[in-house]
């Protein structure tokens, strides 16, 4: 049971810092700044 949980939680991680490192660099693509910063405040 510890075990499964560990690797869906490792796995889980994994995709997190994925996902988030992807989104990240599509924002850095974005050139216009002042929708970055609306963007922002919205979240």
């Amino acid at each position: 049971m510890i075990d499964k949980f560990l690797v869906i939680l490792i796995i889980g991680i994994t995709l997190f810092i994925m996902g988030y490192s992807t989104y990240k660099t599509f924002n850095r693509g974005t050139k216009c700044s002042k929708c970055r910063y609306n963007s922002k405040k919205k979240t």
